[in-house]
């Protein structure tokens, strides 16, 4: 290795000189990343939403409105029962996660309630009438 001056080698400095020649170029690039003009804040962009989607994995959502790609507006609700929180087009909580497909027949919760099944058509959670199981809640076809 061959002394150059303030302590360095010759291999020190080729490196420190190439660091600073890539900056030199880099930083055109990097600089015109920013924004510039009028020096206020630009708003910030908001984030597009999926209808369904879980917005929130705590009891709180930090944020309870958003929009979908196409504009609709869409809010962060509960679905009922559960700590899930998910983007729906209506300001309720939701009788079932819209992850979790439900069919006539299956037990439900909430006695009134009402949804859509797999085939969309409307169920409603309501006793069943007979049969050893008479009383229990499940979904049930809306006539």
């Amino acid at each position: 290795m061959r002394f150059i001056g303030w302590g360095k080698t010759m291999n020190q400095a080729t490196t420190t000189a190439g660091i600073a020649t890539l900056a030199l170029l880099l930083g055109s690039q990097i600089a015109s990343a920013f924004p510039t003009g009028s020096g206020a804040d630009p708003a910030p962009a908001q984030n597009t939403v999926a209808i369904g989607d879980y917005c929130s994995s705590t009891y709180a959502p930090e944020q309870t409105v958003a929009q979908t790609a196409d504009g609709q507006t869409v809010y962060c609700v509960q679905v009922k029962r559960t700590d899930a929180h998910v983007w729906w087009p209506v300001d309720e909580k939701l009788p079932v996660d819209p992850h979790f497909a439900v069919m006539p027949g299956d037990d439900c919760l909430g006695e009134g309630e009402q949804w859509i099944d797999q085939q969309g058509r409307p169920i409603h959670c309501n006793k069943t009438q007979n049969g050893r199981l008479a009383g229990n809640l499940v979904w049930q076809l809306r006539h």
